[in-house]
This record gives structure tokens, sequence and C-alpha cells, in this order.
């Protein structure tokens, strides 16, 4: 289904730049958003992380544990 939005020139020249950097395209960042707004897997998933975050927030009073560092992937998450 085609649908018209509109939006501001300025913002639409550098979201499709950002698109073309991240080897994609506007339609298809478009796409992704709006299924993720209604993506079940996605609220479960960002409720999961806001859970995650509560409890390392509330058991260590906002420090990592002694001698824990990130790693690429988790930095990433």
């Amino acid at each position: 289904m085609n649908i018209t939005l509109s939006a501001d020139g300025v913002l639409v020249e550098e979201v499709r730049s950002y698109a073309r950097r991240n080897g994609t395209s506007l339609n298809q960042l478009v796409r992704d958003y709006f299924a993720s707004l209604v993506d079940s897997n996605t609220k479960n998933k960002r409720q999961r992380l806001a859970n995650e975050f509560m409890a390392l927030a509330m058991n260590h009073a906002g420090r990592s544990p002694k001698g824990w560092k990130f790693n690429r992937e988790e930095a990433q998450r």
C-alpha cells in the first residue's frame, strides 16, 4: 500500500543521506519503524530490556560489578 507523508525537506534529505550511508532506503527505514511500533516481539524486547535495566540499577546502585567491562557485543545492544 502506498501512503503519502509530509515532512520538512531538509529532514527528508538528511534521512535519505543516513539511509544511503547505512545501505538502505528511506522507504525501508519507514517500513522498519512502523513494524517496530506494532511488533509484539519488539515490545516484549523493550520491556525485557527496561526490566533488566531497572534490576541492574536497583541491585548495583548505578555501578557495574567490580571488574566488569563492556565488550563490543554488549555495547552494541
